[in-house]
């Protein structure tokens, strides 16, 4: 188990006694929780003063390198030799990295989007752009929707078109904003399919 705490460590522990396996000290605070892929893992980090991304073994803890982006924001996607995921980099992008050659390959701006989890599809991204904004990418960074009704009007000038939905349910379906609470005392939302 992979925790990252509130004492700016990275800790690793055995699930079946509990035991202490290693920790590193990040100098890195957040509650977003880490990344694992390949027995590397993705964390925050910081340094002099300076946040970025950074990779850790997991079998020991050892930094690995930094990334040329600030600490990713969602659970990062990884396909064919890349990362995609959200991070600070030019104040709020979601990114595409190049994992071999060390490199961003591109980068959208979607401001305080980053907070959000894209959704990765075979051959799409979904990534917010704002409050209930959504924006329509390739794997290349390209916009797919340039025609629309609906324009991004927030701080995502750059993006013409947006989709205007809460959330997507596993089909793909659009959740609209009109959701309430069914059960008091249990949290269970009733949204209307649009």
């Amino acid at each position: 188990m992979i925790f990252n705490a509130n004492d700016h460590h990275l800790y690793a522990y055995n699930k079946k006694d509990g035991s202490l396996k290693w920790s590193v000290e990040t100098g890195y605070k957040t509650s977003i929780p880490v990344f694992v892929q390949d027995n590397i893992i993705y964390a925050g980090i910081s340094m002099n003063e300076k946040h970025q991304a950074a990779q850790f073994d997991l079998a020991n803890g050892k930094l690995i390198k930094e990334l040329p982006f600030g600490p990713m924001h969602t659970k990062p996607f990884i396909k064919n030799g890349m990362l995609y995921g959200t991070a600070i980099y030019d104040f709020g992008c979601i990114v595409a990295y190049d994992l071999a050659k060390d490199t961003v390959t591109w980068s959208r701006f979607i401001a305080h989007g980053l907070s959000r989890q894209p959704y990765y599809f075979e051959n799409k991204i979904m990534a917010n752009a704002e409050a209930n904004n959504w924006v329509v990418l390739s794997y290349d960074g390209i916009l797919l929707d340039t025609t629309c009704s609906v324009k991004a009007n927030l701080f995502v000038e750059n993006i013409p078109c947006v989709k205007s939905f809460t959330a997507l349910t596993h089909d793909g379906r659009e959740i609209k904003g009109n959701c309430r609470q069914v059960f008091s005392g249990m949290i269970f939302l009733m949204c209307l399919l649009l």
